[in-house]
């Protein structure tokens, strides 16, 4: 939503690109949130390194369905 105001507002530059991956890692955060609910791991600190939460916390679910 931010995102979209900022872009109507004609705001850009390198502080709109700083929300715009705010926003995008947010966005990211709360998908990880989703899929790691399905599997009940969601024991990870909102500030984890994208990667590790993506190695540690959804690969090795994955791993073991197949």
């Amino acid at each position: 939503m931010l995102q979209e105001c900022l872009k109507h507002l004609g705001y850009d530059g390198s502080e709109a690109e700083k929300v715009r991956w705010i926003v995008e890692r947010e966005a990211a955060i709360s998908a990880l949130r989703t899929v790691c609910a399905e599997v009940d791991d969601n024991g990870w600190p909102d500030d984890l390194h994208l990667s590790d939460i993506i190695e540690n916390h959804v690969a090795p679910h994955i791993d073991a369905n197949e």
